[in-house]
């Protein structure tokens, strides 16, 4: 193989591997249930947790900003009732330096939320659409973003 060949496969892998990581989502998330086997009656957590790209936050759930709109949670439930409200997993507290108010978000490979549910019926699912804005730690510009998740308990 000569010099020419091998620095065009080296190029080609570079600029493959170049294209994957900036087309990567800023944002992955992840859903899963406290429990795989339910009844009629049984009370379980589903736990929705995000991965978030290096130098991006999330605003915490119903956090309440002036800056990006939070995160917020729609919930349709199929034979299932929601308990409460859904609950912060993993935030970090923060002064924002505009309001110099304190500020929820999640960062890095930690946060997302829980919701409590009821088994009020078989074969229940949960329809889920996460809507929020993921935000530049070093711009502040964001992105509004919507993310479906669909859960069926067995």
């Amino acid at each position: 193989m000569s010099f020419q060949q091998l620095m065009m496969i080296c190029t080609l892998i570079m600029s493959l591997n170049q294209g994957y990581t900036q087309n990567k989502e800023k944002a992955e998330w992840f859903s899963v249930a406290s429990k795989t086997s339910v009844k009629i009656g049984d009370e379980l957590d589903l736990f929705f947790k995000v991965e978030i790209a290096h130098n991006w936050f999330i605003y915490a759930i119903n956090q309440k900003s002036t800056v990006a709109p939070s995160l917020t949670a729609n919930f349709k439930p199929n034979n299932c009732e929601l308990i409460g409200e859904p609950k912060s997993l993993d935030e970090v507290t923060i002064i924002n330096q505009t309001t110099q108010k304190y500020t929820n978000l999640y960062t890095g490979i930690s946060g997302g939320f829980k919701q409590r549910i009821k088994i009020t019926g078989k074969h229940p699912t949960v329809n889920t659409i996460i809507s929020y804005a993921i935000v530049s730690l070093k711009t502040g510009q964001y992105e509004l973003k919507e993310k479906k998740i669909n859960i069926k308990i067995q």
